[in-house]
């Protein structure tokens, strides 16, 4: 064993405080210590601590955060340990540690960073000085009003100002939390103590040297002050190498008892000779091997040493896995199977008197293991037998000296043990080279299935994201060759042993409860351990020895045959389709869950129907599952590691099953090589393993597409996947009526259909849940037979073959009507419960489906689909790919669609669906149905379509004529009060007119704190200014005129912004309508005319997507445009005082504010607020250079046009749209669902006579007798 090392050290306080953190101040000169830092740090208080959690006695979950970096560079953690664990730790073995992160609620970070800031602030740390102790936790943004701890995350003390930390923590924390506000409370805290705890990984640093000890040892007794520590858990490597001798010396006897005074024949304290005459004992035994003798403390004398090693014959070591039951046998049991040895204490260079060693052996003491440890093993390079171990516990040959350690340093009569074993791994230290990072292999990161599945890609940062990875492999190579590199490019590798163990302070000798003291006894004590002969004895019998130039390159030897599946499958299946998905990407759809799976379905078709096609951009998801299988398996071969390989796709390939009886992988029968070489691997579609329940492919590549690009692109890859499967595994005798493409057009039909069925039953369970819990909770009285009868029919229903027919005898509605009144008494006198449309033809159904299928965006979505349910992400990828296929044999894009529909319309005739829960009726408090399925309205499908009549279809009893006129009358007032609530996000353009004239805001307008730096006296004034207006003055014509133009350009978000190239465009258009003449300067002011041509040629620049996070957000965007649009028309407004004195310039903080927003002079003109003298607005607007504002005179005539086609439902609306955003946005807009099927109407050619609205008195007897025509305005 050449060397120790400390791979890690966790140190926890016994005590509330922060004292921990402390140099040990009474060692000479650490008070004066001018170089002595710690970092308070803000920023990482979202951090996980993936330490040693067992250590604190609990699972800690949400109770740990992140604080700083101590002078040595420890992690350092506030540890809220709770006040039972606290007094009374249990033993390691008894803390159960779950899965959930250690990382505190968001909130409750915030409190305690509240609490350490008002602690500073008490020390009188710098200028930290709290103006309220207790500021708004509720956001980020309301706690940096108090503090910005996002700008001033990171505060630095030195020694004296940490030691007034320390004091004022101990002095305030506690009252400070007391007298918080309910805000402030968490269980967490509430029952807790805040600890300090340091941390940190991979030191690797060398420890327990002789020459060095007592030098290490002075470190460790300035560090800090120990008796302030409750425990602290170590981790030791310990290197292990050998070499193959090429010649041997004799060590002089000499030389052996000058540095041994004695010697023994056995390392056994028990069965052992002292060595009285050692020149007597031979040198070599009848073996040829040596005659081993030992020292008193059981570690072995080399006799004689190489006088000659080439370092061509140095080995590598690996562990016999086979042989690793051994070490772990009878590591449990009765305290007292092995004799104390009396000399022990000697070598741990502490006293201890005969008494005291006696009373330690007390049974009274807890035990030192409380049961067996578990190990498990992992083989290399397809070996089965050969790799490395872990275990929850330590070897046995360590048991009993650890054992004899700890109570060699446990306290008299304290009841437990100073050490505690914790854990143990056995390793070749090559594995290091393996890796990118303390947490991953290289091998462990899917790489290349990540760059297959990249042309799925959609999203901006997905596509850049697959782009740099296929760019990584195109330049650097595949990932197993440079790890093939970095295998065979180190020198030297060791036999690492790593042991875990936990120091317990409250058990620890008084004396070693001091830096020096406890290095001498458990560091050295350890080495002395680690060196005994028995205990390598084990490791050695244990151990695989490979020759130079085998180890490790037997790793590449081995994974030889995978690699080059994995090069011939990626350069002739994925790496030729890169250039297609490239060129591809700039065409995506969107980043939403819908947009990305309708975006992807433009799918290789494989070995199925349709054939490849040039146009094809995608490769085979069978070869993108191939590759994360081959990668899987070489994961699997370099690490051993069995949870990286898909337990049922690994077993139906048969590769589990080759791995388990031969150690290395085989394939079954759907895997075949063929090309002209007969290497290149082929799979049929229909041979790819499907779930056996759900029928769904099985993957491989889940989880790295889902780390690299997200869940949504790994939804839209697989639902493709899955219809693909699914046409490929069709029974041909289901549908003998259908062609080829019926059939391929009815399975895409059948996936979505049902997927249709499971989000109306989910919906249903959903929604009656929400309704019969509180009185299945109560479990009393009538309404708790109600609810019990209620959720009864909802489990009979839920396991009907066809759950959205009639039934038999109509006995499916009856169950219906029975799951969803409230009373029988109501499910008798009312039956099922009509929606608003009461009765749907199945074609029309079938033609809203594919209405949502081919529409982008959620606002298409509306009942009878769930927008909240996973049916119509798979019915847009269904519509799309069916449409794909339809008119890849030729048809007509209105033929395709045709074919998609007669499928859609079999289907759902063939699974009976002839209810469905559809929207409510408006209520009294709204003017609009329902945006969501509800169990309380349900529309019936047939043949025809009937009337729609409100609230039921069936004619009403004379009775219920008069309710339904009464309920009628009371919607129609309710719908009259002009100061009853709104969200404008939840009003399409078309239903617009009804909302003009209120008396009453938006609820979602709202003018949000501003951001640090975000803010300037000015904006600040300006904004306060500007919602006076809009909270009191609403029937103020501009501001009107404000609201109603945000909240047009609101709902094209985020398409707000312009193209690059935009000032060249702009400049093309003015000079084409003559409104700047490019030999002359730009006039200061343009007539009426020229003004209006100006916002005709700023309205030309195509309205493009803005990124910024604002420009996403359809409310924030609403209320920040109204107030840029109100304070440039108000010449009273502070922005126009300002332009008036400090011409051009509106300062940072405006422009920070808005311009990401692209609320600039830009997008006044295209609303027709402003007008530009040049193309200059574009680059760099200015303020009466290149562009001024409409005089009120003309603004006023805007709002009333405005108003005017707002009004005028359903034509005037979208005329006005078009007229503002232009045709591209207003089909946009169309499609969204916020004109009616009625508005658009024939477009007129640009050059066609145009009218100003306001110019002729009888503006509505000219349009109703023409077609539209694109008026110009403001």
């Amino acid at each position: 064993m050449p060397e120790m090392r400390l791979d890690y050290r966790q140190i926890i306080g016994k005590d509330m405080g922060l004292d921990l953190l402390l140099p040990n101040m009474r060692h000479p000169g650490v008070a004066h210590d001018h170089t002595w830092r710690f970092s308070m740090l803000f920023d990482k208080r979202h951090w996980h601590f993936r330490g040693d959690r067992r250590a604190l006695g609990d699972d800690m979950k949400g109770r740990m955060l992140r604080f700083g970096t101590s002078f040595s560079g420890d992690h350092a953690w506030l540890a809220f340990v709770p006040k039972g664990v606290l007094r009374r730790p249990p033993h390691v073995s008894d803390v159960k540690v779950g899965q959930q992160p250690t990382t505190m609620d968001p909130v409750m970070a915030r409190v305690v960073s509240a609490g350490l800031l008002h602690v500073m602030s008490k020390a009188e740390y710098g200028d930290v000085r709290l103006r309220d102790p207790y500021p708004d936790v509720s956001s980020d943004d309301a706690f940096c009003v108090t503090w910005d701890i996002r700008e001033r995350s990171r505060y630095e003390f030195n020694l004296d100002e940490m030691q007034k930390l320390c004091h004022a923590f101990k002095r305030e924390w506690a009252e400070w939390y007391k007298g918080s506000p309910k805000s402030y409370r968490f269980a967490e805290l509430d029952d807790s103590v805040p600890i300090v705890l340091t941390i940190l990984y991979g030191q690797d640093a060398l420890l327990g040297g002789e020459d060095t000890a007592e030098a290490d040892s002075q470190i460790w007794l300035r560090e800090r002050d120990w008796s302030l520590v409750g425990r602290m858990a170590m981790a030791f490597a310990c290197h292990y190498t050998c070499s193959i001798v090429e010649e041997w010396e004799e060590v002089p006897i000499a030389r052996i008892l000058a540095n041994h005074r004695e010697v023994y024949d056995s390392p056994m304290t028990d069965a052992r000779n002292r060595i009285e005459d050692l020149a007597a004992v031979l040198l070599l035994g009848e073996d040829g091997r040596e005659v081993p003798i030992y020292t008193r403390d059981g570690v072995y004398i080399q006799r004689r040493r190489p006088a000659r090693t080439l370092r061509r014959n140095r080995c590598s070591i690996m562990q016999n896995l086979s042989a690793t039951p051994g070490l772990f046998a009878a590591t449990a049991g009765d305290e007292s199977e092995d004799e104390v040895e009396e000399e022990l204490d000697e070598g741990y260079a502490i006293g201890i008197d005969e008494a005291d060693y006696e009373l330690n052996l007390d049974h009274a003491r807890a035990a030192f293991l409380a049961k067996r440890p578990s190990y498990t093993v992992y083989p290399h390079f397809f070996s089965k037998t050969v790799g490395q171990w872990q275990s929850t516990g330590v070897m046995a040959p360590l048991v009993p000296y650890l054992r004899d350690l700890s109570r060699t340093v446990s306290a008299r009569g304290s009841g437990g043990h100073a050490i505690q074993p914790l854990k143990s791994q056995c390793y070749n230290t090559v594995a290091h080279r393996m890796r990118h990072s303390a947490r991953f292999h290289l091998a462990q990161r899917g790489i290349l299935t990540a760059a297959a599945a990249g042309p799925w890609a959609t999203s901006p940062s997905a596509k850049h994201t697959a782009e740099r990875l296929q760019q990584k492999i195109e330049r650097g190579g595949f990932p197993h060759e440079t790890l093939a590199h970095q295998l065979t490019g180190g020198d030297r590798d060791y036999l690492r042993h790593e042991m875990n163990i936990l120091v317990d302070f409250r058990h620890l000798r008084p004396e070693l409860k001091a830096g020096d003291a406890l290095y001498h006894a458990v560091i050295m004590g350890y080495r002395k351990i680690a060196r005994r002969a028995d205990v390598m004895d084990h490791l050695r019998k244990t151990s695989v020895i490979f020759r130079r130039g085998v180890f490790p390159d037997i790793y590449l030897w081995a994974s030889w045959p995978i690699v080059s599946l994995v090069e011939t499958t990626w350069n002739s299946r994925i790496r030729p389709h890169f250039m297609h998905a490239q060129a591809a990407a700039g065409q995506g759809l969107g980043s939403s869950q819908g947009t990305v799976v309708a975006s992807s379905s433009q799918l290789s078709t494989g070995s199925d129907a349709v054939g490849r096609t040039r146009a094809q951009t995608k490769p085979d998801p069978v070869y993108v599952e191939w590759i994360g299988v081959l990668e899987r398996i070489l994961n699997y071969a370099l690490t051993g590691h069995a949870k990286v390989l898909p337990r049922r796709l690994m077993h139906e390939i048969w590769a589990s099953r080759g791995l388990l009886e031969h150690g290395f992988p085989t394939f079954w029968p759907g895997l075949t090589l063929g090309g002209e070489s007969m290497s290149c691997p082929e799979i049929q579609l229909r041979h790819w393993p499907l779930d056996p329940k759900t029928k769904r492919p099985l993957t491989a590549s889940k989880r790295s597409q889902e780390i690299t690009y997200g869940s949504p692109q790994y939804l839209s890859y697989e639902t493709l996947f899955y219809m693909r499967t699914a046409i490929a595994h069709t029974n041909y005798q289901r549908w003998r009526d259908a062609s080829t493409l019926g059939r391929e057009e009815r399975v895409l039909a059948d996936i979505a259909i049902r997927a249709y069925v499971e989000d109306v039953i989910t919906l249903v369970d959903k929604q009656l849940w929400a309704e019969i819990k509180p009185a299945l909770d109560a479990r009393d009285g009538d309404d708790y037979q109600e609810a019990l009868r209620r959720q009864n029919a909802f489990k009979v229903w839920r396991a009907l073959e066809y759950p959205l027919d009639w039934g038999d005898y109509s006995l499916t509605c009856t169950t219906i009507t029975k799951m969803v009144s409230a009373t029988q008494a109501e499910a008798a006198a009312r039956g099922l419960p009509k929606s608003a449309k009461g009765q749907w033809s199945v074609a029309d159904f079938v033609a809203h489906l594919f209405h949502i299928g081919v529409t982008m965006g959620l606002n298409a979505i509306r009942p009878p689909v769930w927008n909240r349910g996973a049916f119509w992400p798979i019915l847009r990828a269904a519509v799309t790919e069916g449409m794909r296929r339809a008119q890849a044999t030729g048809l007509s894009a209105q033929a395709a669609e045709e074919e998609v529909k007669h499928a859609f319309v079999y289907v759902v005739n063939e699974m009976r669906i002839r209810i469905i829960p559809d929207a409510l009726p408006p209520p009294p408090d709204s003017r609009r149905p329902s945006l969501e399925p509800s169990i309380h309205a349900w529309t019936t499908l047939g043949a025809k379509p009937r009337a729609v009549v409100s609230g039921r279809s069936a004619p009403p009893t004379q009775r219920e004529e008069v309710e339904f006129q009464i309920s009628q009358r009371s919607v129609e007032d309710m719908q009259q009060d002009s100061s009853s609530d709104w969200d404008s996000t939840e009003v399409s353009i078309g239903e617009y007119h009804s909302y003009l004239g209120r008396t009453t805001l938006p609820s979602n307008w709202r003018v949000p704190a501003s951001k640090p730096g975000e803010a300037d006296t000015f904006t600040t004034g300006a904004y306060e200014w500007a919602e006076e207006q809009f909270r009191h003055k609403l029937t103020d014509w501009r501001v009107d005129l404000a609201l109603h133009l945000a909240y047009l350009i609101s709902k094209v978000t985020p398409r707000v912004a312009w193209p690059s190239n935009g000032t060249a465009l702009l400049e093309s258009e003015l000079n084409a309508r003559g409104v700047i003449d490019s030999g002359h300067k730009p006039l200061k002011e343009l007539s009426g005319e020229k003004a209006r041509a100006a916002i005709a040629a700023v309205r030309k620049l195509p309205w493009t997507e803005r990124k910024a996070k604002g420009s996403q957000a359809e409310s924030l965007y609403f209320t920040q445009a109204s107030v840029v649009f109100l304070c440039w028309m108000h010449e009273a407004s502070p922005l126009r005082e300002r332009m008036k004195k400090v011409e051009g310039t509106l300062g940072n903080a405006w422009t920070k504010k808005h311009g990401s927003k692209s609320l600039s002079p830009v997008n006044l003109a295209r609303m027709g607020i402003a007008y530009p003298l040049s193309a200059g607005i574009v680059g760099r607007p200015l303020y009466m250079s290149n562009f001024r504002v409409l005089p009120e005179k003309e603004l006023s005539r805007w709002h009333k046009r405005v108003v005017s086609l707002l009004r005028q439902t359903p034509h005037r609306p979208y005329i006005l749209v078009e007229e503002v955003f232009g045709a591209a946005i207003t089909d946009m807009l169309f499609e969204r669902g916020h004109f009616p099927q009625t508005a658009s109407l024939p477009r007129v050619p640009e050059n066609a006579k145009r009218t100003m609205v306001g110019d002729g008195e009888s503006e509505s007897e000219e349009w109703s007798a023409r077609p539209v025509a694109r008026q110009k305005m403001y």
